[in-house]
């Protein structure tokens, strides 16, 4: 096989794996929007926004250390952004979901402009769909969740580097800075911009990046300080900081290496790898793709062991790969032969991968109402509190997070996890938490099903005593497989 005609090959197949992979997510997109409730971790976000739209400091003091305890973990542009749109009545997830959507297809769409006008449509969609294909994107496009957003502005910061010229350093490293606002883990363009333009020693061009990023990075430092205190650099470290272990590191890698078209992508960065060595020292030089590839998997490295990590952390890894390829075999000459024969394999795992998704990785399967509260669930236990004349009580949420907000729309403490390790860590006092239950500030209180209450015997962890306090001042009227409700005592 010729190199013109591997071209055409790999060209072709990429139409077909984009058309394949884009029919799979356009199916787990639809599932997704029409889910009234949570589909996984989109609760904790929805707290924020509340909290915002109630006109409350989401990173004061007395909102997190003192009712309603609501942490908000993450800087604040997605909740802003949320927060002043519209919402969709009994809907309360969806703008926040379709905001992330367009963000993500945007993402993928950004590999088209990889190369300026030298980019290879048929690869950059070979690329897309690989991109589409992969669970972290596959499964978290349409969810209530910042990544995405901060993965545009990641994307628009590596491609403006890659265009070059001071203006395109400035609008990168506003990007950059952009990023950071959606999450404050979203290192990696800036970090990458920094070693590439360092490497390319274009200095005229790192001195624009490097005066924006100071200039405009410290000014909305200290807008965040005046708008929001001291408040926003604890809540935006404290509550995100946890030990780092070596079994999370390789039970998330282990997740991701389930997928076959995700190590195929690994394997096919060595092959980019190898292609670009060919130029040495230059290749690093060349564009800021090798910087981005090289900084987002240091990155994820050093965070994807802490306590909490999820695969959504390969966000910045599974971009920067395909962007990296879509650069060097878009300028190899010739394109190597075992390319198109790759690009086979990938299309034959992307068969396999959607044909087997409902049962592998379960997103396109709705929640088991058992062991993933469901729509019959929600209307059960709403339906029972209304009952007792709990339609619009002040919950205390002990229980899974995920159920709490499916049968009540507001509640205090926001993820009873986090409380439990910044209580534990020292970071925050349980003693606010403990006197609001002792003076019984609460109509409900929610614990798991499978939390002993009262606790065992010489139990002493803060959430213990919490539990503990709930036992003396508040009675059990009922439980179910997932919750126990306590209602004021006696």
């Amino acid at each position: 096989m010729g190199s013109a005609r591997a071209a055409r090959w790999l060209d072709g197949l990429g139409w077909v794996l984009l058309a394949l992979a884009g029919a799979r997510f356009a199916v787990v997109v639809a599932g997704q929007l029409a889910w009234p409730l949570d589909l996984e971790f989109e609760t904790l976000q929805l707290r924020t926004v509340r909290v915002i739209e109630s006109g409350r400091n989401p990173y004061g003091a007395e909102t997190y250390a003192d009712l309603p305890f609501v942490f908000s973990v993450y800087t604040p542009l997605y909740h802003l952004l949320v927060a002043a749109l519209p919402e969709v009545a009994g809907r309360p997830f969806l703008v926040g979901r379709l905001v992330a959507l367009g963000a993500m297809l945007l993402v993928a769409g950004s590999l088209f402009l990889v190369d300026g006008r030298r980019t290879r449509p048929g690869l950059a969609a070979f690329a897309c769909g690989w991109l589409l294909l992969l669970w972290p994107v596959a499964g978290h496009s349409a969810y209530m969740r910042q990544e995405p957003l901060g993965l545009l502005a990641s994307s628009a910061a590596v491609l403006l580097l890659a265009r070059g010229g001071t203006r395109a350093a400035a609008g990168a490293a506003v990007c950059s800075l952009l990023a950071l606002g959606f999450k404050q883990s979203c290192l990696a363009p800036l970090l990458a911009g920094l070693l590439y333009l360092s490497l390319a020693r274009r200095l005229a061009e790192l001195r624009v990046f490097l005066a924006v990023l100071a200039g405009l990075g410290g000014a909305a430092a200290l807008v965040a300080t005046w708008v929001w205190g001291r408040g926003f650099w604890f809540c935006t470290t404290a509550g995100t900081v946890d030990a780092w272990s070596g079994a999370q590191l390789a039970h998330a890698w282990a997740e991701m290496a389930r997928q076959p078209a995700f190590v195929a992508l690994l394997a096919a960065a060595v092959l980019v790898a190898a292609l670009a060595a060919r130029r040495g020292a230059a290749a690093l030089r060349d564009s800021p793709y090798p910087a981005f590839a090289l900084v987002s998997l240091l990155l994820l490295l050093a965070s994807v062991g802490k306590a909490g990590s999820h695969i959504l952390y390969f966000f910045d890894l599974i971009l920067a790969l395909p962007m990296w390829l879509v650069f060097e075999l878009g300028r190899a000459s010739p394109l190597p032969r075992p390319a198109a024969l790759a690009g086979l394999l990938v299309l034959a795992l992307a068969v396999h991968d959607v044909a087997t998704t409902g049962r592998r990785r379960n997103i396109l399967a709705w929640p088991d109402p058992v062991t993933e509260p469901g729509l019959e669930y929600a209307e059960h236990a709403r339906a029972g509190l209304a009952e007792r004349g709990l339609e619009h009580p002040l919950v205390l949420n002990l229980g899974p997070l995920r159920a709490v907000g499916s049968i009540t729309d507001d509640f205090c403490v926001n993820d009873a996890l986090l409380y439990d390790r910044l209580f534990r860590t020292g970071r925050l006092s349980p003693e606010p938490l403990l006197a609001a239950v002792r003076r019984r500030a609460f109509d409900l209180v929610l614990i798991a099903s499978k939390q002993p209450v009262p606790p065992p015997a010489g139990a002493d962890d803060p959430m213990s005593r919490v539990v503990a306090a709930v036992d003396e001042e508040y009675r059990l009227i009922g439980s179910d497989l997932v919750l126990q409700y306590f209602v004021r005592g006696p």
